[in-house]
């Protein structure tokens, strides 16, 4: 998923993604990582709405 975050441009995401996998590799803060994924779980559907509309929008300009 970090790859696709930062192909269109969300390096927000990305970051957070990566913190997830940090934290849960050296199981730093592990208790707070379902809640880091839920965030990221809700955060993808946002992101394919915003990606939809985008498609929408260069679909109109060609």
């Amino acid at each position: 998923m970090k790859p696709t975050f930062a192909y269109i441009g969300r390096e927000d995401a990305k970051l957070h993604m990566q913190m997830i996998e940090h934290n849960a590799r050296e199981l730093i803060e592990v208790e707070a990582l379902p809640k880091a994924f839920a965030e990221i779980a809700e955060f993808v559907p946002i992101l394919y709405r915003q990606l939809d509309l985008a498609r929408a929008d260069l679909e109109k300009e060609l």
